[in-house]
């Protein structure tokens, strides 16, 4: 997936919106159930909000890529 620059401040705010502990409340918004909510949390609390930083700092797109793997 292609995150252009110009919508990288909108996902910027999209994410610090989101509710992590919907996560718990809530399996349906797991494709996996709750198997995958140890994973999930840390990535769209932390991870993915820094990759948003510092794709922002650099002025450039951001692209992600999923393998599939764990």
């Amino acid at each position: 997936m292609l995150a252009p620059i110009q919508d990288l401040q909108r996902i910027r705010d999209e994410l610090s919106a989101f509710d992590t502990d919907r996560i718990h409340d809530d399996y349906d918004l797991l494709p996996g159930g709750d198997d995958d909510m140890e994973e999930v949390v840390p990535l769209l609390d932390e991870l993915f909000p820094a990759w948003v930083d510092a794709t922002l700092t650099q002025g450039r797109d951001l692209l992600l890529i999923r393998d599939g793997g764990r």
